[in-house]
């Protein structure tokens, strides 16, 4: 594992050189134009009587007296999703599609959110949008529907709902989608969403832990530590998404796939490890939501740019991801103008074998020891331990290994009403 570059994880340095080619350039510029004139919607869809079929859901507007459906997600039956839209008002709908068409017919449910909107800002999830589909009589909105055929994919995505099973070989999570959904998060946001898996079934019997990755990673960037974890008294949850995406936005996801598990899920703590910008992420999610996640006990960062990197200011600034890299930028002085909750116990690791030059400071390889010793950030960590790794050796590390399941051990005290789980 020692072999591992900063291909995984905060790749702006690359990126940045990779900018300069036209063609990038380009498609940089059409994915931003994007970015900034969409918004996300999410919700539940449910169903009476119970339908087992793949739902359609329709974000639309009315214009000259006709329905325009301006996106829509195919789900493999009635649960969670996450629609892209433009900003500006529109109305919600649902039907079940049975014989995969993309069309409402009369055997098929129906259902309708209220109008809503307008939409101001990208970074925005606005949720819960819950849609209840039914058959009964034909009112005149499912009628006009019933005349609307959407073109585009018909295959609904395989994994779309919160705590889906997966293996970390899963191609969702190979190196070249954790790039894909750096370079053009909107694509990968409708096509795939953001979600939260499991590797095995839920088992109350044991803790669950979160591992958030960095930007430009994947859940494979934590394979080591996932297979040297305690599965007798944890299990591994992964939450994956595109990471180039503002941290704001990512943050609400994650406020919004947490929900929907505690729901089905009744754990009653869960600790998070988060590498690199998914630092930011859990640090936004835990200061703006930790009052509905309580349960939320310890966080452990990884190689965490607390401090930004300077080289995000060569950046262009409609890029969400890298313009919360700014020092000094809105977003990073927002993490630090309220405390992480005391009831969460924050630990803060980091590396520094890095390559010293005389154009840059002491660094990991990747990311600043100055920004990643940010004084705030050190000042509200339990503990501050430092590790001979680069930016993404620290996550193969046999010393940041057993100090982080030190960490696990005594901050989740054992389930002793429950027998404990085979390995």
């Amino acid at each position: 594992m020692r072999h591992l570059t900063s291909r995984g994880t905060f790749a702006l340095t690359a990126g940045l050189c990779l900018l300069l080619a036209g063609c990038s350039l380009v498609r940089l510029r059409v994915q931003s134009k994007t970015l900034l004139a969409s918004v996300i919607l999410a919700g539940r869809v449910s169903s009476t009587p119970t339908w087992r079929h793949p739902v359609v859901v329709v974000a639309w507007t009315e214009r000259d007296g006709l329905l325009k459906p301006s996106g829509y997600k195919l789900l493999r039956n009635p649960g969670e999703f996450e629609l892209v839209v433009p900003k500006g008002k529109c109305r919600l709908a649902a039907f079940g599609d049975a014989n995969g068409n993309l069309a409402l017919d009369p055997d098929e449910p129906f259902g309708s959110f209220s109008g809503f909107g307008p939409f101001a800002a990208f970074h925005d999830v606005v949720s819960p949008l819950d849609l209840t589909l039914a058959k009964g009589d034909v009112d005149e909105l499912a009628l006009r529907f019933s005349q609307v055929h959407l073109s585009g994919p018909t295959e609904p995505l395989s994994d779309d709902q919160g705590g889906a099973i997966v293996t970390l070989d899963n191609e969702i999570f190979s190196g070249r989608n954790g790039k894909r959904g750096y370079w053009a998060p909107g694509s990968v946001l409708e096509q795939r969403g953001a979600n939260i898996y499991f590797l095995e079934p839920y088992d109350p019997r044991r803790t669950p832990v979160l591992f958030v990755h960095g930007a430009a990673g994947t859940p494979q960037d934590w394979k080591y530590l996932i297979g040297h974890l305690d599965r007798s008294r944890f299990q591994p949850w992964i939450f994956h998404f595109p990471s180039g995406l503002g941290v704001g936005t990512v943050s609400d996801l994650l406020s919004w796939k947490l929900s929907n598990l505690r729901t089905r899920f009744p754990f009653d703590t869960l600790q998070i490890a988060a590498h690199s910008m998914g630092g930011l992420v859990v640090r936004s999610f835990l200061i703006r939501y930790h009052d509905r996640f309580p349960w939320v006990k310890l966080f452990v960062s990884f190689s965490t740019p607390w401090g930004g990197e300077v080289l995000a200011k060569l950046a262009p600034p409609s890029i969400p991801a890298w313009s919360d890299m700014r020092p000094g930028g809105k977003l990073l002085a927002s993490l630090f103008q309220r405390k992480i909750p005391p009831e969460v116990d924050f630990f803060l690791f980091f590396g520094y074998r890095g390559n010293r030059s005389l154009l840059r400071s002491e660094n990991d390889s990747v990311i600043a020891l100055q920004s990643e010793l940010h004084p705030a950030a050190q000042a509200e960590a339990r503990r501050v331990f430092g590790f001979a790794e680069t930016h993404v050796g620290i996550l193969s590390s046999e010393a940041a290994m057993t100090t982080f399941n030190a960490l696990l051990h005594a901050y989740s005290p054992p389930k002793a009403s429950l027998k404990p789980a085979p390995r």
